[in-house]
C-alpha cells in the first residue's frame, strides 16, 4: 500500500523529473528488500543487440556451470523499476548468481537504473537514430548513466564513434573492449557470413580462437565478441565461451 501511494504521488508531479525518478527505484529496491545486493548484475545498453549479447552471455554462463537470469525489457512492456527489482528479487529466489539486464536509453533517462549496483556494464553501440544524422547528445548522455554508476568492470566497442566518450569512464576493476580496432582488448580479426550462421576468429592477449552462432549477419560477429569480452573479464575460458555461445539458438 506504502509504495503505491508513493507511485501515485510520483505520477502525479511529474514522472519524468528526476528526484521522482530516482525515488522510485530507490522505494522498489527496499519494496523487494534490496535483491541487487546479493546478485552480479550485469548490464548491457546500446542501440542494438543489446538482447542476443544478453543470450550469448546467458549460455556461457550456465556453461560455466552458473545459474543466471535474463531480465529483458520487451518494447511492448517495458520495465519500471518495479518490475526490475521484483524479477532480480525472482532471480535470487531461484539462487541465481548473475542477472543479465537489458538497459534502453530510455528507461536510463527515466533512472530506473539509479542506485544500481552493477558488477558489468556493456556498450553493443550507438547508431544514429534516423540515417544521416548524428547520434543525439541527450541519447548519449542517457547512455552514459549507466557507466556513472561505478560497475567493477566495463566493456566497450571500439569501433564505435563515440568509443572516446565512454572510454572516460572509469570502472573499479577493469575495463575491456572489442572490435576490429587494432588496440581492442578482444580484437576481431576475420569473419565468415553465412546464410545460416556466423563465424569469426578472436584474439584476446597471447590467444587466438574461433566462435560461430546460428545467427546470421556482420552485427552478430561484433555481439559474439562482446559477449566473448565479458566472459573473458569474468574468467570463463574460451572453450566454455565458444559452448555456451555456439548453444544460443535465435528464435525464427
Amino acid at each position: 500500500m506504502w509504495y503505491n501511494q508513493i507511485m501515485e504521488k510520483a505520477t502525479k508531479s511529474s514522472s519524468f523529473k528526476p528526484k521522482l525518478q530516482k525515488a522510485k527505484a530507490k522505494v522498489a529496491s527496499a519494496y523487494f528488500g534490496h535483491p541487487s545486493r546479493d546478485i552480479k548484475i550485469i548490464a548491457i545498453t546500446g542501440t542494438t543487440g543489446k538482447d542476443t549479447v544478453a543470450h550469448f552471455i546467458h549460455k556461457i554462463l550456465l556453461a560455466h556451470g552458473q545459474t543466471a537470469a535474463i531480465v529483458l525489457s520487451p518494447n511492448e512492456k517495458p520495465l519500471t523499476a518495479m518490475s526490475l527489482h521484483k524479477q532480480l528479487s525472482k532471480a535470487l529466489r531461484n539462487n541465481a548468481t548473475h542477472a543479465i539486464v537489458e538497459a534502453p536509453a530510455s528507461l536510463l533517462a527515466q533512472h530506473t537504473f539509479h542506485n544500481l549496483p552493477l558488477h558489468m556494464a556493456i556498450l553493443t553501440d550507438l547508431m544514429p537514430t534516423q540515417p544521416g544524422y548524428s547520434t543525439p547528445t541527450d541519447y548519449i548522455a542517457a547512455k552514459s548513466t549507466l557507466f556513472q554508476q561505478s560497475p567493477h568492470f566495463t566493456v566497450l566497442n571500439h569501433d564505435d564513434p563515440n568509443f572516446d566518450h565512454f572510454n572516460a569512464f572509469t570502472p573499479k576493476t577493469a575495463k575491456s573492449t572489442y572490435g576490429r580496432h587494432r588496440d581492442a582488448t578482444t580484437r576481431i580479426n576475420h569473419s565468415k557470413l553465412y546464410k545460416k550462421g556466423t563465424e569469426a576468429n578472436l584474439t584476446s592477449g597471447p590467444s587466438s580462437f574461433d566462435i560461430a552462432t546460428f545467427i546470421s549477419g556482420e552485427q552478430a560477429v561484433a555481439y559474439m565478441a562482446a559477449a566473448a569480452t565479458a566472459a573473458l573479464l569474468l574468467g570463463i575460458p574460451t572453450d566454455t565461451i565458444i559452448e555456451g555461445i555456439a548453444s544460443h539458438e535465435p528464435q525464427i
